[in-house]
């Protein structure tokens, strides 16, 4: 079927370059898994066609050190040269220490016989758009760029135009991060971002240009969270780095109507001491900063 599917497109025009197999469910098997990439890699080749690079495991979920594991069991058998890219399936439920792990110890497997990218196949941020999800929708993004994640592609939202809060932040992170390098930030809650409620931040640079997230926002449906804003919040920069010229600000938060701005508030920062600026952070909140 796929080789037909393969067939179907090169007489239309479109190179396959990229498949997945069994999505989620693993009905083959390890086995049967490396018969099917085996045989759609020689038939492809044989027909002259682009021989389609392998993603894999395309879990429901990172299963982490299981020792039955479907990534273990592929190392086990000898099977890793079965697929080139590591594409996992992590959801904002898996936004935990826990689930992490899972996620970092099958990333580093992945890397342990040779370098492979990392694709997050299949992000998305739950509910409607809304702003309480920024926290753990986010943090799987802060997740996957703390494994070297260097762009980033979501489901469900308009290259121009937005309706819901979520679109234009999707938006904007995605572009912030593109060809960007995670660079290390910690803020007063430390670098931790699986604690609801805490602040939440990440930096990225991209060459001399910085791009700072920081969410402040509290899930209403988690009892017990003290929802905490900050005025003259302090953003410094270390090693002797400084702020080139002004800060732009875009910040998306809830009016006095429990509503979203959708496509954020923008404005401009002086810093002040020349390595550090003063932001506003409100209860429920995301901001982005970029300077050079």
């Amino acid at each position: 079927m796929l080789v037909d599917f393969i067939t179907f497109m090169h007489n239309k025009g479109h190179v396959i370059n990229v498949i997945a197999l069994d999505k989620e469910s693993v009905r083959m098997g390890i086995d049967g898994f490396k018969v099917a990439v085996d045989t759609l890699r020689a038939r492809t080749k044989r027909l002259d066609y682009e021989v389609p690079k392998i993603v894999a495991p395309e879990l429901l979920d990172p299963q982490g050190n299981i020792p039955c594991g479907y990534m273990n069991t592929l190392y086990n058998k000898g099977f890793q040269n079965s697929y080139d890219i590591f594409g996992d399936h992590y959801y904002q439920r898996d936004h935990t220490v826990a689930g992490f792990a899972k996620l970092k110890y099958e990333f580093d497997l992945a890397q342990s016989d040779k370098t492979r990218p990392q694709w997050a196949t299949e992000p998305h941020w739950n509910g409607d758009g809304e702003l309480y999800a920024a926290e753990s929708a986010l943090g799987v993004t802060f997740d996957h760029t703390d494994l070297g994640l260097e762009a980033f592609m979501w489901w469900g939202y308009p290259i121009t135009g937005s309706t819901k809060f979520n679109q234009p932040v999707m938006r904007a992170y995605s572009d912030a991060i593109l060809r960007s390098a995670p660079i290390r930030m910690v803020d007063h809650d430390g670098e931790e971002t699986f604690t609801q409620g805490k602040l939440h931040s990440r930096a990225y640079l991209r060459g001399i240009e910085v791009n700072v997230f920081l969410i402040n926002v509290v899930n209403p449906n988690v009892a017990g969270l003290i929802p905490i804003s900050y005025h003259n919040y302090v953003i410094g920069i270390l090693n002797n780095f400084s702020v080139d010229g002004k800060a732009t600000v875009r910040q998306w938060r809830e009016d006095t109507n429990n509503d979203t701005t959708t496509e954020g508030e923008i404005s401009t920062l002086d810093p002040t001491k020349n390595n550090q600026l003063l932001v506003d952070l409100p209860i429920g909140s995301v901001t982005q900063i970029t300077f050079k």
